[in-house]
């Protein structure tokens, strides 16, 4: 076995680094509305192959048409469900590939899901090759795995005791494209659906009700973790306990404790909407998922409804930093510098808490964010051991009329309620201390035992 000196581990330490980021930009990524709102319409309007006998021209996502053999039911529909798109390279070479799924309707109750592949032409998507998933078919998740050109499909599938309409086993569905033919790797079960696949996870609403979206720049979240579940319900911070019914039947029908909240008051709206969505969530009764976000349904005042939430993604470049207070803009009295801005940091982190610290205040606060929309919730901030005068007051009452982010040249940029301001951060400096007894022992040998090419060519120079 061979002892590395110190800079060597540190070169292999960097070569490592270098080839998991190589993998980590290889996985693919997920379409975003905003950001490809171009490149998604011009899917809502190409032609795909491999649904049909012949290829069918989409029109603002949606096809209507008779080209099935003569056992499939004249005048079926065709949707691109435009919830779950990923981008990446299913092949050696430069091409961008894009996967999509779409749901083919006919006459009867069955709901076929499709999975298609798209190469980018010069920046065109061209229809390669399409493959039937399945009837009914809850999907958890899409993902394409750049390291083997593979497309991994997270779905629910029938299994021993399920229905055709009432699926409950997860499976992963292993696919690649091999020339203008989609091919199944494998398909693995993974278990029943259980509460695990929903807790440890915030999750952000996107439906209060059928086809009706939560107001603006008031994100409502849940999380369930350990038999608990917490949140924001747009103005309060609400907890509640809740227990599985029946964790051996399918669906698994959760039991809602009494909901508690805190106690502040906001707009008129915001306040009805919370009031509904707490009714709601008070009437919880099962959960599945659709196209990768979690759908509850729930029984209030004998109506059955349904909400969506999907999982809430933090930017990496929010969390993986702490941000150190620059100044502030004030729209009267313009600029102020913070006089010390390492005394003044803020870490988000990526289970949805703020940590907070100053010279006068330590705290962890609960964020959402919903694209750039950000707002934290100081209710449980104490800024009484502040002076009247310290910048750390200021920044603790700011905190609470937080309401936009954005990220610029390695800086923080927090917009204020009503152009009330902008709080400036940079990102703060990462310090090595090395204390006296540090310099006087030695450190000890570091073995370290790696099996790559890459990093043989290291430890031979």
């Amino acid at each position: 076995m061979k002892t590395l000196s110190q800079s060597k581990i540190i070169r292999v330490f960097l070569i490592l680094i270098t080839l998991m980021l190589g993998i980590s930009q290889a996985q693919g990524q997920a379409l975003d509305p905003l950001r490809d709102a171009s490149y998604i319409d011009v899917l809502r309007n190409t032609t795909y192959v491999g649904i049909y006998g012949v290829p069918i021209t989409l029109k603002n996502g949606y096809y209507e048409g008779s080209h099935d053999s003569a056992d499939d039911s004249a005048g079926s529909q065709v949707t691109l469900l435009e919830r779950l798109m990923v981008r990446g390279k299913l092949s050696e070479g430069g091409v961008e590939h894009t996967v999509v799924l779409l749901e083919k309707r006919g006459g009867g109750t069955g709901s076929f899901l499709y999975l298609a592949v798209m190469a980018e032409v010069e920046g065109v998507p061209v229809s390669l090759a399409s493959t039937l998933i399945g009837d009914r078919i809850p999907v958890r998740n899409l993902s394409i795995s750049g390291e083997d050109n593979q497309i991994i499909l997270d779905i629910v599938i029938e299994g021993p005791g399920d229905a055709a309409c009432c699926k409950f086993t997860k499976a992963r569905q292993v696919l690649q494209l091999q020339d203008d033919f989609l091919a199944t790797l494998s398909l693995e079960e993974q278990g029943r659906v259980s509460l695990a696949d929903i807790e440890g996870v915030t999750w952000l609403l996107r439906e209060i009700g059928p086809g009706e979206s939560p107001l603006k720049d008031v994100p409502v979240t849940l999380t369930f973790e350990a038999g608990r579940v917490f949140g924001s319900a747009g103005c309060n911070q609400f907890q509640a306990t809740y227990e599985a019914q029946n964790e051996t039947e399918i669906p698994v029908d959760l039991v809602m404790g009494p909901i508690l909240t805190t106690r502040k008051m906001c707009e008129p709206l915001v306040m009805a909407q919370e009031d509904e969505f707490l009714a709601k969530l008070q009437g919880l009764a099962d959960f599945g998922f659709l196209l990768g976000d979690l759908r509850f349904s729930y029984l209030v005042e004998g109506q059955y409804g349904a909400m969506v939430f999907e999982q809430q993604v933090v930017p990496a470049s929010l969390t993986d930093t702490a941000w150190q207070w620059l100044y502030y803009e004030d729209p009267v009295d313009g600029r102020t510098d913070i006089a010390d801005p390492a005394n003044s940091r803020l870490t988000f982190g990526i289970d949805g808490q703020l940590e907070l610290m100053t010279d006068c205040l330590t705290a962890n606060l609960p964020y959402t964010v919903q694209g750039s929309s950000l707002m934290i919730d100081t209710s449980s901030l104490d800024l009484s051991s502040c002076s009247a005068d310290s910048a750390s007051l200021r920044l603790g009452r700011d905190l609470e009329y937080v309401r936009i982010f954005s990220l610029n040249e390695g800086r923080l940029l927090l917009d204020l309620l009503a152009d009330g301001g902008t709080l400036v951060f940079e990102q703060a400096p990462f310090a090595v201390t090395t204390t006296e007894q540090d310099k006087a022992t030695p450190p000890e040998p570091i073995e370290v035992r790696l099996d790559t090419d890459t990093v043989g060519e290291v430890l031979s120079s």
